[in-house]
């Protein structure tokens, strides 16, 4: 695992984003948490008329720093309006002066840069400060107010041509809620887990080294490439016995890698029937995409049958089969479970929910902030399995403030034994109300 460091740089500009500043500081944090470990250092400057920075030197990024850190800043907010060139500027001092081998990240809703013509005295000011380059990753968050600058031939929303510009010139990455489609955590979250790097041109094969494996369907978006620290998700079928065998390759920042691992099958986890649905899912969806033949029809029948898994030509097998296709009254409506309900506008719903770290271990903390119109008397939080069942009851009673809720999840349910690993719902009710977050359990 890559050890890393980064400063923070947090830019908060009310008028053009739609989140709350405590919503900000904790999809901040929960994004630290979730993607740096004690062994990483981190630091965090704020914008305002005089730039604050919360330590004079790194910080470790073990969880106890991370919270305390955070919640030093409730007696000191952050400004409402932006400072984004000084902010730049001392977040590039600290580095140089601090050890250069690190990254910049700036999350702000500023659009004070837009111009070209601002923005490339800007970028030719900061890329002068600095004596290597310094990669700079952005989380821009500006979801309200927009304003719109041509820039040959191309519309470029608030400060989109300097993050652009900036980001590709020190090696960095630039993401933008807007486009993503992103939640607010899930950006901050991506934006913090690129600072460790990425391998391009990456490869994962699995072989047994006696039999082989097939059928193999990445879950990810990215096929080519992997971001460091970030688990690698890959399902597939064998034939034969162990060993089982990984073997990755690839490109890790111009160098050349190949790695083996073997495991023998006590070093192996019982994978749960949500793994063998996924692999039904994957393998359906890629014989839909393909010439619908007889042969292609006939496997897609299969699939959906043996494994339960609806296609195109079975969506209407909706009946339980060993009941002769009568109704079945008495079955779970997993609807209820996953469904969530249009109650509040984007931004109260983006932020309604962190859970760090997710997927998890060994424990799991999720933070919830309700709306006001909520009615806090009959609310539940319960965790559900992907069978619908219940696994683990909490009481609202265990919080002290209001609309601000805070649990952890140990991985054990209401009888305190462990759970399998696999997919879990965590479930907050009032009322016809509803909100679910999906939580992932990796032993």
């Amino acid at each position: 695992m890559k050890i890393s460091s980064a400063v923070v740089l947090i830019d908060y500009d009310a008028v053009n984003c739609t989140f709350p500043q405590d919503q900000l500081l904790n999809a901040a944090k929960s994004a630290l948490l979730l993607n740096f470990t004690e062994k990483d250092s981190f630091n965090l400057i704020f914008s305002r008329l005089n730039i604050v920075r919360a330590s004079d030197t790194w910080l470790p990024a073990d969880s106890a720093t991370i919270e305390q850190t955070f919640a030093e800043l409730q007696d000191h907010p952050i400004s409402p309006y932006s400072n984004l060139p000084a902010l730049l500027a001392n977040g590039i001092d600290f580095v140089i002066n601090n050890g250069n081998n690190s990254s910049i990240v700036l999350i702000s809703s500023s659009d004070q840069v837009g111009d070209y013509k601002v923005a490339n005295q800007l970028i030719d000011d900061l890329l002068a400060l600095m004596d290597n380059k310094i990669p700079i990753l952005i989380a821009d968050y500006q979801n309200n107010d927009y304003s719109h600058y041509l820039v040959g031939g191309r519309y470029y929303l608030g400060n989109e041509y300097l993050y652009t510009n900036i980001s590709r010139l020190t090696a960095g990455n630039y993401y933008n809620i807007r486009s993503g489609p992103y939640t607010l955590p899930e950006l901050l979250a991506t934006t913090l887990s690129s600072v460790h790097g990425f391998m391009s041109s990456f490869d994962l094969y699995t072989r047994l080294e006696n039999g082989s494996c097939y059928g193999r369907y990445n879950l990810d978006e990215q096929r080519r490439t992997a971001y460091l620290n970030k688990p690698i998700l890959q399902i597939g079928k064998y034939r034969g016995s162990f060993p089982f065998v990984i073997e990755t390759s690839g490109l890790y920042e111009s160098e050349y890698f190949a790695h083996k691992n073997t495991l023998d099958e006590q070093s192996v986890e019982q994978a749960d029937s949500l793994a063998q649905e996924a692999w039904a899912g994957n393998t359906i969806q890629s014989l839909e995409s393909q010439a619908q033949t007889n042969d292609v029809i006939n496997e897609i029948v299969f699939y959906s049958l043996d494994e339960r898994v609806l296609s195109i030509y079975s969506a209407f097998l909706c009946l339980e089969p060993s009941r002769g296709g009568e109704v079945c009254y008495n079955c779970m409506d997993e609807s209820e479970l996953v469904g969530v309900e249009d109650l509040f506008d984007s931004a109260q719903d983006d932020t309604l929910f962190t859970a760090y770290p997710n997927p998890f271990n060994n424990q799991v903390t999720i933070e919830i902030s309700l709306p006001d119109l909520w009615n806090n008397e009959e609310l539940s939080f319960r965790i559900y399995n992907m069978l619908g069942q219940v696994v683990r009851t909490f009481d609202p009673a265990e919080n002290i403030e209001k609309d601000n809720y805070r649990f952890i999840w140990n991985g054990k349910n209401d009888s305190g034994q462990d759970v399998a690993s696999g997919t879990f719902f965590f479930v907050v009710r009032a009322g016809a109300k509803q909100h679910t977050l999906k939580l992932v359990l990796m032993k």
